[in-house]
């Protein structure tokens, strides 16, 4: 059945996802950022260590957990710009980022002295027992499996390739798929096209230098202390934001 054929009871609007899907990757950096600033939380080492923030951490995960959907069960109501390997890869990465939610990242992600946290804890009682029952603590964790017993370090990897994957896979769409030549590409298409590229370098580069670290120095005190891993997620998640608000034709002198 062809897209053409498929009476819809909504209008679907490429432009709209790509529009939401690039507001939500790029402001999520500046957002997260602000809180630090104002003193919500502290100052995280990595972008998925905000998970943990009091504020912080729902919007993290509903940000990322809108564009999985989004990319998940977006179909295109105009193939000729968009191949079934596009869709695919779109799937494939917002799967990845399903996994980048369920299995967060390991410890607080900074020194905590007073500041309070979203941290999972396992309890003794619940609502059920009597009023005059105690509960008492038995385990605070930045691990959400942890409260079940389950501890493994593959946990830990698992957050850290699907957040990698996700990451390359969508840096696919401005260095391939949104350069791509169409009929109703427009006069507009090359100055495009020098953002898309420019964006998808620079999520490989920032992806780049977080797997070096990852491989040759993972305790380089000097990383850790730049927040280096923060802020080349941050260019990476911001260079692809940009990349599909451009694509949704957010730059009006862009747009034919």
């Amino acid at each position: 059945m062809s897209f053409s054929s498929v009476s819809y009871p909504f209008a679907i609007s490429e432009r709209r996802v790509h529009l939401t899907v690039g507001y939500l990757a790029l402001s999520l950096p500046c957002v997260v950022i602000a809180l630090s600033i104002f003193g919500q939380t502290c100052y995280y080492s990595s972008l998925s260590h905000y998970a943990y923030g009091r504020l912080s951490g729902p919007i993290f995960n509903g940000a990322l957990s809108t564009i999985a959907i989004l990319l998940l069960f977006f179909t295109a109501p105009s193939p000729a710009e968009t191949s079934k390997r596009d869709l695919f890869i779109a799937r494939l990465a917002g799967l990845n980022l399903i996994v980048v939610l369920l299995f967060p990242t390991d410890g607080s992600g900074c020194l905590y002295d007073d500041t309070p946290a979203l941290v999972w804890a396992t309890l003794s009682g619940s609502q059920d027992y009597p009023i005059n029952a105690s509960l008492e603590l038995q385990e605070a964790t930045f691990s959400i499996w942890s409260t079940w017993g389950i501890h493994h370090p593959v946990l830990t990897y698992l957050h850290f390739w699907a957040a990698g994957i996700s990451i390359v896979l969508l840096g696919y769409f401005p260095l391939i798929a949104f350069r791509r030549h169409t009929p109703t590409s427009g006069v507009g298409k090359p100055i495009r096209n020098r953002i898309y590229l420019i964006s998808g370098v620079l999520v490989l580069i920032s992806m780049t230098f977080i797997l070096a670290h990852l491989i040759w120095f993972p305790t380089s005190h000097l990383w850790v202390k730049l927040r280096a891993t923060f802020w080349l997620e941050t260019i990476a998640l911001t260079a692809f934001g940009l990349s599909w608000l451009t694509k949704g034709r957010f730059v009006r002198s862009l747009n034919d």
